[in-house]
């Protein structure tokens, strides 16, 4: 019976260790989630400056776009990543980590104009 007791007392400890861990992951990535959403959001309100009289903004609302769909389209991955990461809730941790991806997937998946910036014309939300 003392074996039984000892058993369950040391099980209720562990439980008790491993439970706020759980709900910690799940806690990050519902942060995480919510901060992916905000970015996208973001991207869609700058998106909507596309008929500015400005060169400038038109290239940043075209750039918007792109940010807006790789994000939505990423966004189960990213998450992943970040909790796999185990990357700090905290909005300047996560920004860095979302630009960095996007940087990564620009240089990788997309063409660059002679003045170095991305090749927004040509691309293609399909």
């Amino acid at each position: 019976m003392k074996k039984l007791v000892s058993i369950m007392v040391a099980l209720g400890v562990l439980g008790i260790l491993l439970a706020p861990n759980l709900f910690a992951q799940d806690n990050a990535a519902t942060y995480y989630e919510e901060k992916v959403d905000e970015l996208i959001s973001r991207c869609e309100r700058k998106a909507t400056l596309m008929d500015a009289s400005s060169e400038s903004i038109r290239y940043d609302a075209q750039l918007s776009v792109v940010k807006s769909d790789y994000y939505k389209n990423h966004k189960e991955e990213l998450v992943a990543e970040m909790a796999e990461r185990d990357l700090p809730c905290k909005r300047g941790n996560v920004d860095y980590f979302l630009i960095k991806s996007f940087d990564h997937f620009v240089t990788t998946h997309l063409a660059k104009t002679p003045d170095g910036k991305v090749d927004v014309a040509g691309y293609s939300t399909e």
